[in-house]
């Protein structure tokens, strides 16, 4: 980033989230989550079918490890964040407006509610195996750390 600018870079891991804080080059303040795609979707077993109560049930349980890892307001926060992982970069496909790399809240939140709908078979063929079996729970803690901060 530029010298002057300020940026939020989100990182979704196999076994954790980053969120990091940083002016210019030089990150400021850094929080790890313990909670990643795979994790989660171990966790969950959001590989395969996922019903509305059992994403209910992820939605919370992101909704705790976040708010223990991260505080409320990241003071000097830009009001845009960056995503640095393959899984937020799928999830963004389906969530940003077309013919961008942005999404919104409300758009990731879509994205989570297609995931689901898409089910084991549909994530499988739409991406890669690997990446279709943890998307599910990517998309859960990214819509979840969107709504967070």
């Amino acid at each position: 980033m530029p010298v002057a600018s300020r940026a939020l870079l989100v990182d979704i891991g196999g076994g954790s989230t980053e969120v990091a804080r940083a002016d210019g080059e030089e990150p400021v303040e850094l929080w790890s989550i313990p909670l990643g795609a795979v994790r989660l979707t171990e966790m969950f077993g959001t590989n395969d079918v996922v019903t509305r109560e059992k994403l209910t049930a992820i939605r919370r349980f992101a909704q705790r490890a976040v708010a223990e890892a991260l505080p409320a307001r990241i003071a000097g926060a830009p009001k845009h964040a960056i995503g640095s992982s393959g899984t937020i970069r799928a999830v963004c496909s389906l969530a940003a407006k077309p013919g961008t790399a942005h999404a919104t809240r409300d758009g990731l939140t879509k994205a989570v509610e297609e995931l689901v709908a898409l089910g084991p078979q549909g994530r499988r063929k739409r991406f890669d195996d690997q990446r279709g079996q943890i998307l599910g729970s990517g998309a859960v803690i990214l819509e979840t750390v969107a709504h967070h901060l």
